[in-house]
């Protein structure tokens, strides 16, 4: 008996033997691994390489379920302790050292959702679209809106006082709010959700 794919629903009691699935398409794993290579070759054309991780997070849903959704579960971990490492930093950001390692937790925490986000889409519908639709589509519009307000926050975080020195009153007000205040809250609050997006369905749920 082969290992049940933990994105697959629970089966009905009358059908198959329950976590009893057939062993992934000989395909699955050849285009995963092409999908993954082609969205490294475009990663410097920003909008190519959404569709290619996004594609990539499909087949290798299917090629390797467990290794994927282990990856995936990993990412919101990962992007809480960078955030933790955005909101301490920033507190601090008059200091030099504490700006480099704010613009560098920034930066690292932009290239984690540029590249987890469309990967997370692709496994999501791959395995909930034909089954619940709009439960899918829902969750896939919380980790777009999730990687939308990370690049706001990347590029709002171009508009401060430590980039341009000489700005204006109104301007500074704004990256306060915007960088300090409303999108840093928005964050915490798109995070904690997706810890349950990608959760390995066990017998009896």
């Amino acid at each position: 008996m082969s290992e049940a794919n933990p994105y697959e629903s629970p089966r009905p009691a009358n059908d198959t033997a329950l976590g009893d699935r057939a062993k992934p398409p000989s395909w699955a794993w050849k285009w995963a691994s092409s999908a993954g290579m082609i969205a490294l070759l475009l990663s410097q054309n920003s909008w190519l390489s959404i569709f290619a991780f996004g594609a990539f997070g499909w087949t290798s849903s299917i090629a390797w379920p467990r290794l994927t959704i282990r990856a995936l579960q990993s990412v919101p971990i990962l992007s809480a302790l960078l955030l933790g490492g955005l909101l301490i930093t920033g507190v601090f950001s008059d200091d030099a050292e504490f700006r480099y390692v704010h613009r560098s937790a920034g930066h690292a925490l932009t290239i984690l959702t540029w590249v987890a986000v469309p990967t997370g889409i692709g496994a999501l519908l791959q395995s909930k679209f034909r089954r619940y639709p709009l439960w899918a589509m829902l969750q896939s519009s919380l980790l777009f809106l999730n990687l939308v307000i990370v690049l706001e926050c990347s590029f709002t975080g171009y508009m401060g006082p430590a980039a341009n020195p000489d700005i204006g009153e109104e301007t500074h007000n704004r990256f306060v709010m915007l960088h300090q205040c409303v999108l840093p809250a928005l964050l915490v609050v798109l995070v904690l959700p997706w810890f349950f997006l990608h959760r390995e369905r066990r017998v009896g749920e």
